[in-house]
């Protein structure tokens, strides 16, 4: 008898187990990730990416500090996905079902489950040894710095100043005026980095454009020459801006023909200073024509109206072109809006 109970009682056990590992893989079934998380967070290929990044970094800063001798000199990087990964919270959203939110991320970012990006933490650490600052320079809310610098120290990262959103940066989501006071040792905001004097930045290294250069003044034709010398940009397909282009476009794509003029129109009102300016457009492929203002009727003054944009296209091919919706004036400081559409030339 009770040879039997310990046979049924093993029957039973096996089933739980079947059963259970069943139920997990229903559940893991029910999740499927992006191409780019999951690309990102299993695939040995980032890996390599990554670690080819920093490698390619390490060979070049060594020739420029060899050739150069510079002084006083540093490596500007971004935090978030290009030295602590981020997949994980990526991760959480899809699973979710959800997008992102700035409340959302911090408590996700106070769950202490980022990871060093492959290659990031040795590379800060042979910048040291060469002689050099490691300056870092990201957009994570600053009430996440003293979260941020611990889990850099936790890792091991080598660095010397870390330069958040806030203060006199408060708005300066291109880092422009980071990089500018960092190379003027003129760092505003932070009074334990006063006596850093200027210094001559040798590199740049991000997960996106901006963090590589002013993509108010520059594009990709202009830099890239410079690609895995001064500027090293680590893979992320998670996100972007170029992953809000299809959503902020007012058609999917403009589709045009070779040789003809079409037109963008964009809500806008310019009696509170602000209007749309084209920027990161590749002349080769859409030139400007024109842009009038369009008020709307029957309004009282002071309501918006319409630009329309004429642009004309000029050979087949595919090409991005980006608004930024600011005041002229305050060309380093906020803007309130911005647009990316596809334009398909046949």
């Amino acid at each position: 008898m009770m040879k039997k109970n310990k046979f049924l009682c093993f029957l039973l056990l096996l089933l739980l187990i079947f059963s259970t590992n069943n139920l997990q893989a229903d559940e893991c079934k029910k999740v499927k990730l992006n191409n780019g998380t999951l690309w990102v967070s299993i695939s040995d290929e980032y890996k390599l990416c990554t670690y080819q990044a920093y490698e390619q970094a390490t060979v070049s800063l060594e020739k420029m500090v060899k050739d150069k001798k510079p002084d006083r000199w540093c490596v500007v990087m971004d935090i978030d996905d290009t030295i602590l990964s981020t997949v994980n919270h990526i991760i959480g959203l899809e699973e979710r079902g959800e997008t992102y939110s700035d409340e959302e991320w911090i408590e996700w970012y106070k769950k202490n489950e980022s990871l060093p990006v492959p290659g990031a933490v040795e590379f800060t650490q042979t910048v040291k040894k060469l002689g050099g600052k490691v300056i870092l320079i990201t957009n994570t809310q600053p009430q996440l710095r003293e979260l941020t610098l611990n889990n850099l120290k936790k890792f091991g990262f080598n660095y010397d100043i870390c330069l958040m959103k806030t203060g006199s940066y408060a708005h300066d989501t291109d880092k422009v005026l980071r990089v500018k006071d960092v190379a003027d040792g003129s760092i505003k905001s932070y009074p334990e980095y006063g006596n850093t004097g200027p210094q001559n930045i040798l590199m740049r290294i991000g997960d996106s454009a901006h963090d590589l250069y002013d993509i108010t003044e520059y594009k990709f034709e202009d830099i890239k020459d410079r690609t895995g010398k001064d500027l090293i940009i680590i893979p992320n397909p998670m996100y972007g801006r170029w992953s809000h282009s299809q959503d902020n476009c007012m058609e999917p794509v403009i589709s045009v023909t070779e040789g003809t003029e079409f037109t963008i129109t964009l809500d806008s009102n310019p009696s509170t200073g602000y209007k749309w300016e084209l920027q990161n457009q590749d002349e080769t492929m859409v030139t400007f024509i024109s842009c009038k203002y369009a008020r709307k009727d029957n309004l009282l003054p002071g309501s918006g109206g319409k630009e329309i944009w004429t642009l004309k296209a000029l050979k087949k091919g595919k090409t991005v072109i980006s608004f930024r919706y600011a005041r002229p004036w305050e060309k380093d400081e906020f803007s309130s809006e911005e647009k990316s559409f596809f334009i398909l030339i046949k």
